[in-house]
């Protein structure tokens, strides 16, 4: 059976006080006038039980929206919407949990015993105008069951001004046929095999995911006619392959002779064919058809090898393809870049309370026990995220076996260790055109992950990884295959950004645009991040502060939101995704800051994906305050351009909190010691002019700072722990000592010169 990748999705939280005030009432009253809403359920608690029975109850009259609620469940049904049937909407919850299936397919016979060719073998049918749909799977499980050798639909449309979001598609051939008229899809996935977008309509495609699931002829056969001036035009979207090893497929061949297909600004996996179009066997298809690109990315991307037949679109001709121009008289409802943050954000601040979430054991943060605990909404977004990486583990592991199957190894051979690579302002900018620069970045784009990240500690100068090699340094497991620990991924990132600036090859910002991808897609529904994704399981499934993987990740995506110079290459739809990740970003450390006695403290170096309380991860690192951690969130927050109140209130107690905790009259030394692991001991001394230290972890509650070597057991001084564990660890830090002496004072007296926090008014309070 084939696996089908998962759309990454944003669960929407709708009617949350903080964003429509009091205009919530209003919007309810305006919604109750022109909608009716029902639901349905297979398990009766619905007013329906079958979708068919919801859509013959609409009415025809179109002067209200008829909303139909699907619970999560696999509804097998061959659906009809008929043509005079008002506005229509399924609405699901999340698109991998709300299914729409059926098995038919083009050669089976119907009760006549005439076969029901293509357009009969649908699994739902809609030929009702403004219909939308939302968060729902069109399947037909005919060839994806076992089924070979027919066309067999997931969707049939013929209505007019059709719209569907973040829904899938899943099929093989013929997945979905949009006969006629105009439809807007918007962070959809389609899946298929051959010609799985095909027909006569005029349909926009912004940030879909094309999948092929096996090798194919072509990804979409349109049938534009030729008075019809637009026929399918996908803008910023992503072509995919199961396994691309030996496979081709072409971007689109003419099912009819004025075929008309754009592809604008998509990434293409190796999948596709260089010579890109088809002619479907007939040369005089070449004078009429109406195919075009700009601005393809990925190792599918050939302009140079395309048949002269299709157009490679100048910068001018592509920006005048417009979604108004594409659409007429009809102005879709398309989600824009403040949508999207507002939904990530109002998503981020969904979160439950420790209370409402199952007891962690064992470190599995996100089990079976404490998923199924929290509210529908949110159990929805929580259970597709590991669904989706899941699937992107299961493609990883996938794409290596085939290598050692291809080469004929047994086991993969290990990646060369090597030390982390920085970016620093000590390059000089010239070095980024150098022969060397470009050998370090293709070395670099070779042990990119198939999921878009890096592993660490991995040796790029030692030359591209080899078919059968391992991303990662240990061969012998899955370590850190794909991670942002130690600056992993986000370094090689900003490497190749710099590379792409001097040398202007489309290979390096692909690799780069296939990186933000994999970081947008890791990000938790509550905005955090994992150490590692897909997710290894332990304590690398929780929000990790620790090494401050997660503000770099967060520095990436701000000046890709931004636009900076260097990330001028970044289309506008993943900077709208990257501005919506930053804003739930941030709102998830607001949320994760440690309160105690109502007052703001710091972060802990990991929390609880589900609570967000602070969490322990290896035996030595305890759940606790992290002095160490803190320091590069702090730097974060004093670094937002327009800092929210809640945001200057953070800023203030984690400042209070240092100043608080930190320690005076004392030196953190190695001294010589022969007999010793290390050849040393760190121990602590009287110096009074020393200056001043904090330890890295304090005690949640008491501030006191904690020690705690392998048997995990809690000391208060450096010196009760093992002369190994003593040696192996970094327990004091002193980086906070510049942070209040020169970044503070100047962010203060922009943002907050009056400001004084409730911990140092607290503290003023007891003076007095």
């Amino acid at each position: 059976m084939s696996r089908f990748s998962a759309l990454k999705t944003f669960a929407v939280i709708a009617a949350l006080s903080f964003t429509f005030g009091a205009g919530g009432c209003a919007l309810a009253q305006e919604r109750a006038a022109t909608e009716q809403r029902v639901t349905v359920a297979s398990d009766g608690s619905g007013q329906y039980k079958t979708v068919q029975e919801a859509v013959n109850a609409a009415p025809t009259d179109k002067t209200r929206r008829f909303v139909i609620h699907l619970k999560p469940g696999t509804y097998k049904e061959k659906l009809v919407v008929p043509q005079d049937k008002g506005p229509i909407t399924f609405q699901g919850d999340d698109a991998l949990t709300t299914i729409l299936t059926y098995d038919d397919f083009a050669g089976k016979l119907d009760a006549a015993g005439k076969p029901l060719g293509t357009g009969g073998s649908y699994s739902v049918s809609i030929a009702s105008d403004d219909f939308i749909a939302e968060n729902v799977t069109f399947e037909n499980s005919h060839e994806i069951g076992g089924g070979t050798g027919n066309q067999a639909l997931a969707l049939s449309f013929k209505g007019d001004r059709g719209v569907f979001r973040k829904c899938r598609f899943l099929g093989r051939q013929d997945t979905i046929y949009l006969e006629r008229n105009r439809q807007y899809f918007e962070d959809c996935f389609i899946a298929g095999q051959v010609d799985f977008i095909f027909g006569g309509a005029t349909a926009w495609f912004e940030r879909c995911q094309l999948h092929c699931v096996a090798k194919g002829i072509a990804i979409t056969a349109a049938s534009t006619p030729q008075d019809i001036p637009f026929g399918y035009v996908f803008s910023h979207c992503k072509i995919t392959a199961e396994a691309p090893a030996n496979w081709t497929t072409h971007l689109g061949r003419p099912w009819r002779p004025y075929a008309s297909v754009t592809y604008l600004h998509t990434e293409m996996a190796g999948i596709i064919a260089p010579a890109g179009w088809n002619n479907w066997s007939k040369q005089e298809n070449e004078k009429t058809a109406r195919f075009a690109e700009f601005g393809s990315t990925g190792a599918g991307a050939n302009s140079a090898a395309r048949v002269g037949w299709a157009r490679q679109l100048t910068a001018e001709e592509a920006a005048a393809i417009t979604l108004e121009r594409v659409m007429g008289n009809w102005k879709p409802p398309v989600t824009t870049a403040s949508q999207i943050v507002a939904t990530a954000v109002a998503t981020a601040v969904a979160q439950p309370t420790t209370a409402a979430v199952a007891p962690l054991s064992a470190g599995e943060f996100l089990a079976g026990p404490r998923i199924a605990a929290l509210p529908p909404a949110l159990r929805a977004a929580w259970q597709g995220y590991l669904a989706r990486s899941t699937l992107r583990l299961s493609a990883d592991k996938a794409a290596l076996e085939a290598e050692l199957k291809a080469t004929r190894a047994t086991k993969p051979i290990p990646a060369p260790e090597g030390a982390v690579w920085k970016v620093t302002s000590g390059i000089a900018a010239a070095w980024y055109g150098s022969e060397e620069a470009r050998r370090v970045a293709d070395a670099m784009i070779s042990f990119q992950t198939p999921s878009g990240g890096w592993s660490k500690a991995v040796a790029f100068d030692k030359g591209p990884r080899r078919a059968g090699m391992h991303w990662t340094t240990r061969s012998d497991n899955w370590y850190y295959v794909g991670t942002f620990d130690n600056r992993a991924t986000t370094e090689p990132m900003r490497l190749l950004a710099r590379v792409h600036g001097a040398t202007k090859d489309p290979k390096y910002s692909a690799a780069f645009l296939k990186a933000v991808d994999y970081a947008l897609e890791a990000q938790f529904p509550n905005g955090g991040w994992p150490q590692t994704y897909p997710l290894a399981g332990g304590y690398h499934d929780a929000v990790t502060f620790n090494d401050d993987a997660m503000v770099h990740i967060l520095e990436v995506l701000r000046d890709v939101a931004q636009n900076e110079p260097e990330y001028a290459f970044v289309d506008a739809a993943r900077r709208d995704r990257a501005r919506a990740a930053v804003a739930a970003g941030l709102e998830c450390i607001l949320r994760a800051q440690v309160v105690q006695n109502g007052v703001r403290t710091v972060w802990g170096a990991q929390h609880d994906p589900l609570t967000l309380a602070p969490a322990a991860a290896r035996a030595f690192e305890p759940a606790s305050l992290s002095a160490g951690e803190s320091l590069g969130i702090v730097q974060f927050l004093m670094g937002v351009p327009k800092p929210t109140p809640a945001v200057i209130e953070a800023v203030q107690g984690a400042v209070s909190w240092y100043n608080l905790v930190k320690i005076g009259g004392i030196e953190v030394v190695r001294q010589p010691q022969k007999d010793a692991p290390r050849g040393f001991n760190t121990v602590v001394i009287p110096n009074p002019r020393g200056a001043p230290v904090w330890a890295r972890f304090y005690e949640i509650g008491t501030n006191r700072p904690i020690f705690i070597g392998r048997d995990a057991v809690v000391k208060y001084r450096l010196a009760d722990l093992s002369l190994d564990a003593r040696t192996g660890y970094a327990w004091y830090v002193t980086k906070p000592q510049e942070m209040l002496e020169k970044t503070y004072p100047k962010w203060k007296a922009k943002w907050a010169p009056q400001a004084v926090s409730k911990l140092a008014a607290a503290k003023i309070k007891e003076k007095s």
